[in-house]
Parts: structure tokens; C-alpha cells; sequence
């Protein structure tokens, strides 16, 4: 239901301190029912992923979209893979991006 009145924008975020990992592994077993069987569901996850602040409820909003949209690319079937990865970005390749150079949670 929160997720509901998040993206209808009657709930405030709630950003806090957050794992990613914990929000992939709360979503994994929707993701698995959703991508159905002619899909393999594959989630790799950074041992030890630097905490980020954000909204878990946005978090997972925006893995389920990005999974729907890849299962509907793969109508015959295919491989879908979940990563969480730490990434430092120097300043070259951050500045290149528009972003500050510094420690990056990824979720791909």
C-alpha cells in the first residue's frame, strides 16, 4: 500500500539510511514471479555494498519497472541479471557524467 500512496505521491520519501542488497533480496522473490519461466532471474550482489540514504520504496519501484521492461524486450525468453556493485567514480569519468567524484552504490 505504501508504495501505492508513494507513487501517487500522497506519501512523502522516506529517505534513511539504506543496504542495497536488502532491498534486491526483499523484491527477489516478486521479481522471480514475474519474470516467469521462459526467463532466467539472475542477482549478483556486492558483499559488502556501502550504505546509501534514500527510500527503499522508490528503490524497489524503480527494480520492478526496470525488470518488467526487460521481460517485455524477451518474449521468447531469456536472461535477466539483478547486480548491486560499489564503484568509485574519479573525478575524469564523474565530471564527464555531470556527477561528483566520490563512492557509487550501483544497482544495474
Amino acid at each position: 500500500m505504501r508504495q501505492l500512496l508513494l507513487f501517487s505521491r500522497r506519501t512523502p520519501a522516506d529517505f534513511q539510511r539504506l543496504d542495497v542488497n536488502d532491498v534486491v533480496a526483499g523484491v527477489a522473490s516478486m521479481l522471480a514471479r514475474l519474470v516467469g519461466p521462459a526467463i532466467t532471474l539472475r542477482i549478483s550482489r556486492e558483499p559488502a555494498p556501502w550504505p546509501v540514504e534514500g527510500d527503499a520504496s522508490s528503490l524497489e519501484h524503480v527494480i520492478l519497472n526496470l525488470v518488467t521492461n526487460a521481460r517485455d524486450a524477451m518474449p521468447a525468453g531469456g536472461e535477466i541479471e539483478v547486480e548491486t556493485a560499489n564503484r568509485l567514480a574519479p573525478a575524469p569519468m564523474a565530471t564527464a557524467h555531470g556527477a561528483t567524484p566520490g563512492r557509487y552504490v550501483v544497482v544495474a
